[in-house]
C-alpha cells in the first residue's frame, strides 16, 4: 500500500491529547476524588494506544516530525503513567516519585521540540513551550510541589482549549475550510541567489 493512500491521523492524535488535558486538568482542579485512579488509568491507556496508532500512521506517511513526537507523547505521557496508575490502583506499586522524573524530563522534550516548531504557524509553536512548562508543572506536583496544583490545572486546561483547536483545524482540512493558526513565527526564506 502506497503511504499516500493513508489519511492524516491528526485528528485521532489531537482528541486523545485534548482528553487526557482536560481530565488532568479537572483532577488538578480537584474535580476528580482520588478513588478514581482506574478510570484515570483506562484514559491514559486509551490516549496512548490512539497516539501511539496515529504516531505510527504518520511515519508510514513520511511525516517524520509529527509521527516521532506523537510516539513519544502517547508512550512516555500517557502509557507509562497509564500503567503506573494501573499498578497503584492494583495495589501492585506506587508511581510517585519516578513519575515525576519521568515527566520534567518528558518537559524537556517537548521544549526541545519546539525548536522546529518556530517555523510553525504561532499558535500550533505554543504547544512547545507551553506543552513543556505543563509536564513540568506536572512533574514537580509529582514530586510534591503541590502548590502549583491550581497553575498546573490552568495550563492542561489551554492544552485542552489548544487540542480541541487543532481537532478542528485538521477535520476542516479536507473540507477545504480553513479555520487559521496564525503566521510562522520565523517564516522560511527564499533562497537568495
Amino acid at each position: 500500500m502506497d503511504q499516500n493512500n493513508w489519511a492524516s491521523p491528526a485528528p485521532l492524535g489531537f482528541a486523545a491529547f485534548s482528553m487526557i488535558t482536560l481530565v488532568l486538568g479537572l483532577m488538578f482542579s480537584g474535580f476528580i476524588p482520588p478513588h478514581n485512579k482506574p478510570a484515570f488509568a483506562a484514559l491514559l491507556l486509551a490516549g496512548a494506544v490512539a497516539q501511539i496508532i496515529a504516531g505510527i500512521i504518520d511515519l508510514r506517511r513520511g511525516e517524520d516530525f509529527a509521527g516521532n513526537l506523537l510516539l513519544t507523547m502517547g508512550c512516555l505521557f500517557m502509557l507509562a503513567p497509564g500503567l503506573s496508575f494501573l499498578f497503584a490502583a492494583l495495589k501492585i506499586g506506587e508511581p510517585a516519585p519516578i513519575l515525576g522524573y519521568v515527566n520534567c524530563l518528558l518537559g524537556t522534550f517537548l521544549f526541545l521540540y519546539s525548536i522546529p516548531m518556530i517555523r510553525s504557524p504561532w499558535f500550533v509553536f505554543t504547544m512547545g513551550p507551553i506543552g513543556g512548562l505543563g509536564l513540568w508543572e506536572i512533574g514537580l506536583v509529582e514530586l510534591g510541589f503541590l502548590d502549583l496544583k491550581p497553575y498546573t490545572a490552568v495550563t492542561m486546561f489551554y492544552l485542552c482549549f489548544w487540542a480541541l483547536y487543532m481537532v478542528a483545524h485538521t477535520v476542516a482540512l479536507p473540507a477545504k475550510i480553513n479555520i487559521p493558526l496564525g503566521k510562522p513565527l520565523k517564516p522560511l526564506q527564499p533562497n537568495s541567489k
